[in-house]
């Protein structure tokens, strides 16, 4: 009895309880969950076994052969010296210190900010691929394209936004663009079984990269850094998925190249400069057949 007692006063505080709530407003239940958006801090290592692509026979030319990439590791640059000419980048085995901002407005637009921790200093990543090479339908080696494939550099922004768009046409497709500001420091690609070529140490970077080492007698850091954007889509007619480098901004998509060693047939050539290398009329289309 004193149970059933204890039990039913329980229940009475409750609901004198409950008869006292009021429902919170949109600035309270701001308050209460802290903001709007979501936070994601990057710490990332991966490694891939291999990647291959099949033109499978189930088509009408398909054939049954292959394109394979074998051993490819994204990390960072842990154990390199340095990083846009700065000594002693404090670099680990993982991308980290990276931290992205996702928001979705009110008209359904999504958007994805990236950017330093710190806001400064440019986070360092690293590429690695053993080797690209052909394959028969019966799982024969064929021809090897790439015999190796390394790229390190950093990243000081990334940007992608995914929104709805109308063609001329009428039609409503959906848009992803990309945005960085990225910059090779050390990209070594050996073609060697190819066309016999290695190119060792090159360097991709803005468009101002000779201008400031002439100027100045050394780049600067902002001048290492290349602005990049692209729209990707599918056709709305479903013909194909499309790449574009259109901008009208005179700084985006324009950088420099720098290979100061190229050898041809295991003799140096010598150094390659590429000043202003421009992209914004690139668009490229892709489709099966």
């Amino acid at each position: 009895m004193k149970k059933i007692a204890f039990s039913l006063s329980v229940l009475a505080a409750s609901l004198s309880a409950h008869a006292e709530l009021s429902e919170l407003g949109d600035y309270d239940l701001t308050k209460v969950t802290g903001q709007a958006g979501v936070d994601i801090e990057l710490d990332l290592a991966l490694d891939i076994g291999s990647i291959v692509y099949t033109d499978t026979t189930d088509g009408l030319d398909g054939d049954g052969g292959s394109l394979s990439i074998s051993t490819i590791h994204i990390g960072g640059g842990e154990g390199r010296s340095t990083l846009f000419g700065f000594p002693n980048p404090g670099n680990t085995a993982n991308i980290d210190d990276f931290k992205f901002i996702i928001d979705i407005d009110s008209t359904g637009k999504m958007v994805l900010n990236g950017s330093p921790t710190d806001g400064i200093s440019p986070v360092d990543f690293e590429i690695t691929v053993d080797e690209v090479f052909l394959s028969a339908a019966n799982g024969t080696k064929g021809a090897t394209l790439v015999d190796g494939f390394s790229v390190y550099g950093g990243a000081l922004y990334f940007k992608a936004t995914i929104e709805d768009k109308v063609n001329a046409a009428s039609q409503m497709y959906t848009n992803i663009q990309l945005s960085a500001q990225v910059g090779i420091e050390d990209m070594d690609i050996d073609l060697t079984s190819m066309l016999g070529l290695k190119i060792d140490n090159m360097v991709v970077a803005g468009a101002e990269y000779f201008e400031t080492i002439e100027e100045n007698g050394s780049p600067t850091t902002t001048s290492r850094v290349a602005t990049l954007r692209a729209n990707m889509f599918a056709e709305p007619d479903g013909s194909g998925f499309v790449v574009d480098f259109s901008s009208g901004l005179s700084a985006t998509n324009v950088f420099d190249i720098y290979a100061p060693e190229v050898s041809l047939g295991g003799q140096m050539l010598g150094a390659i400069s590429l000043d202003d290398v421009d992209i914004r009329g690139v668009s490229m289309k892709f489709a099966g057949h």
